[in-house]
């Protein structure tokens, strides 16, 4: 008597079942073999000569790339981000007003005038000049000259000042930074800080004071002080990804001898926002095309 098979029944879903199975197997390959792909090219594709990089899409938590991100660098005038965040916090607590008048120091004048001042606003001795109009000189040209006559103005002066940047450092949350002067130039780079570091501290600024980041940041060229002429100066914002970039809204580039060239910047697309950080690059040309394309890569991973 022949042994009882399974009736046809079963051996058809069976047979179904095993075509099936084999299916999602080999799709699952596919699958895989395309996330690889794809992975492998996002990666190449994100691939620096900045000796240090970070971007970071913040709307969503994602790290788009990092390379040395917690290396100690020396921010030079990226510093400046942290330097108007004090200051955006002394005004948000009343302590300080856009409109409040600032006296130019002699002091402040002789340090920081002529080519031995690096960037200027070409202010003054004993030129009063608004606390709005200092920001815009320290955020949009670099001013040394504005950004030393905010950090003045404060009671206990200078020293006073330090000490906000690194208890604001502190209570943010920059756990690797440390401020020893308010424009990062004139402290011999003793100022150090991470990439990571300065992606939580812009991100930080644009959370808390978006009234004052919108009104700052994203100017494109200040006017002041007279050509010997007696001309307006007009000096145009730094910011490499201004004209290449849309919706480019900040923030700050830097540059010494030893720290390199540096930049912290940020760009939004379909609500969200990528902040990026370079820094060590050989020259402002290397500078603005990595910020150039590290940025449009990133924003090209928006839907």
């Amino acid at each position: 008597m022949a042994p009882l098979g399974r009736p046809e029944c079963c051996r058809k879903r069976a047979g179904r079942a095993i075509v099936l199975s084999k299916v999602k197997a080999v799709m699952l390959c596919l699958s895989l073999g395309l996330l690889i792909d794809v992975s492998q090219s996002y990666a190449e594709t994100f691939q620096t000569s900045a000796p240090v990089a970070l971007v970071e899409d913040v709307t969503v938590d994602r790290i788009l790339m990092q390379k040395d991100a917690d290396r100690p660098i020396a921010p030079a005038s990226m510093t400046k981000i942290m330097t108007a965040y004090v200051i955006f916090d002394l005004i948000d607590q009343g302590k300080m007003r856009l409109e409040q008048i600032i006296t130019v120091s002699p002091s402040v004048w002789k340090r920081w005038h002529g080519k031995q001042g690096g960037a200027t606003m070409f202010l003054r001795a004993g030129e009063t000049v608004s606390v709005e109009n200092l920001l815009n000189g320290m955020l949009a040209v670099s001013g040394n000259d504005a950004t030393y006559a905010l950090a003045s103005s404060i009671p206990g002066g200078l020293d006073a000042f330090v000490a906000l940047m690194n208890k604001e450092a502190r209570s943010i949350g920059l756990a690797d930074s440390y401020f020893s002067s308010p424009n990062g130039w004139s402290d011999n780079d003793t100022t150090r800080t991470t990439a990571r570091d300065l992606v939580l501290l812009a991100r930080k600024t644009i959370e808390r004071f978006p009234q004052f980041y919108v009104k700052f940041y994203p100017q494109k060229e200040f006017l002041w002080g007279k050509s010997p002429t007696g001309q307006l100066i007009r000096q145009h914002n730094k910011n490499p990804l201004f004209g290449h970039i849309d919706h480019a809204d900040g923030l700050k580039t830097g540059f010494t001898t030893n720290a390199g060239y540096c930049f912290t910047g940020s760009a939004t697309k379909n609500n969200h926002r990528i902040i990026m950080v370079i820094a060590g690059l050989p020259s402002a040309h290397a500078r603005a095309e990595e910020a150039i394309r590290l940025m449009q890569t990133a924003l090209g991973t928006i839907p």
